[in-house]
């Protein structure tokens, strides 16, 4: 009985460990969907604070632009690759490319923060 209980235990812990990990890929995730649609507003809800003024500078460059060449523009394209997740930190490898560009795959790195329990992305200006 103790050893069913045991198991029972660790199967719980290993399942609350996994799931960390799978809800900050989650937000990488959605966090890349919204910018590959220009969806800023949804980019910014699943950043930190100080990663909204660089969406917001992201989204002012594109509203500069003719409604004609918005269609023009180049397509970048992400691929979360793996998520480490620790403590209330999480990196995200993932890949960038640009559609149409020889589909040459840039690697690059994510930071991530998790405040009252939910996963926020860290986007800087370098990462663009």
């Amino acid at each position: 009985m103790r050893r069913i209980a045991l198991f029972g235990l660790l199967g719980i812990l290993l399942f609350a460990l996994f799931a960390c990990g799978a809800k900050a890929d989650g937000t990488a995730k959605s966090f890349f969907k919204a910018l590959e649609s220009n969806d800023y507003e949804t980019a910014r809800s699943l950043s930190t604070p100080s990663s909204a003024r660089t969406l917001d500078w992201m989204e002012s460059n594109y509203k500069m632009l003719p409604e004609s060449s918005t269609e023009s523009v180049a397509k970048v394209r992400y691929l979360v690759k793996k998520t480490e997740v620790q403590g209330d930190a999480a990196t995200v490898n993932y890949d960038s490319w640009v559609v149409g560009r020889g589909e040459s795959k840039e690697s690059k790195t994510l930071e991530m923060v998790k405040e009252d329990g939910k996963w926020y992305v860290v986007f800087r200006e370098e990462e663009l």
